[in-house]
């Protein structure tokens, strides 16, 4: 990996000064590992072995998950999918790294929406989170929905239940799309209730539990819960 620069207002920063030990610590192991856009391999197994090669069984796969969610919220980083691989960009990262030496970058693109919803959201709160090393200021606020109040209540709800929180403006959009009502909303908030005590979202830490706004366009509050493999009857030839 090419050697990277840091301005010196890092120092400063108050959204890293807003991180713990730990999570700081791997913001800045990243710069190390992403490639000349920005983009790394989000999966927690790989960053872990990539930023902590020394010792990666002390750092539970959870923590690191959860590391990444908390960067991910103050915006210093994106986290986006394709075909079910967790890919993450640091925000606006040639900007201050100039331009890539590589062509092309050893990850697929984040979703142009989903990036344009990210910076969307540093502007509406940026009297509220100070920007850090990686994050511009310069945002339109037109990319923000309009939402009824009574709506934005219903979503607040599901965002409040769901338990992995990526892609906030994202998700809301596709709530709005699907425009849940009366007794819909009860119907999606008990599935999420359900799905959640699946083994295909404990496991792992979480890895595996759908973005949200991919979990609401894909309709799966309707999914059918997973069969429990048949259990063959004993017989006497198992004793011979």
């Amino acid at each position: 990996m090419p050697n990277r620069f840091i301005k010196e207002k890092c120092r400063s920063s108050r959204t890293l000064e807003s991180l713990t030990d730990f999570e700081e610590r791997l913001f800045w192991r990243l710069l190390t590992v992403v490639d000349d856009f920005g983009r790394f391999d989000a999966n927690p197994q790989v960053v872990r072995s990539l930023c902590f090669p020394l010792n990666p069984g002390k750092r539970a796969l959870a923590n690191v998950r959860k590391c990444l969610q908390k960067l991910s919220n103050s915006f210093t980083l994106l986290l986006y999918q394709i075909n079910g691989v967790e890919y993450g960009q640091l925000v606006n990262f040639e900007e201050y790294q100039g331009k890539p030496r590589a062509k092309v970058s050893k990850f697929p693109d984040p979703p142009k929406d989903q990036l344009e919803s990210m910076l969307a959201n540093v502007s509406r709160c940026s009297q509220m989170l100070p920007s850090s090393v990686f994050v511009s200021e310069s945002v339109s606020e037109s990319e923000s929905v309009s939402v009824p109040v009574d709506k934005s209540v219903d979503f607040e709800k599901f965002w409040i239940a769901y338990p992995r929180k990526v892609g906030k403006q994202l998700a809301l959009k596709s709530w709005m799309s699907i425009n849940p009502q009366n007794g819909q909303v009860e119907l999606i908030l008990q599935a999420v209730e359900t799905q959640k005590t699946w083994h295909a979202w404990t496991k792992d830490g979480g890895q595996f539990i759908p973005y949200p706004a991919t979990w609401l366009n894909q309709r799966r509050w309707e999914d059918e819960p997973p069969m429990a493999p048949l259990k063959r009857k004993w017989t006497i030839q198992d004793a011979i």
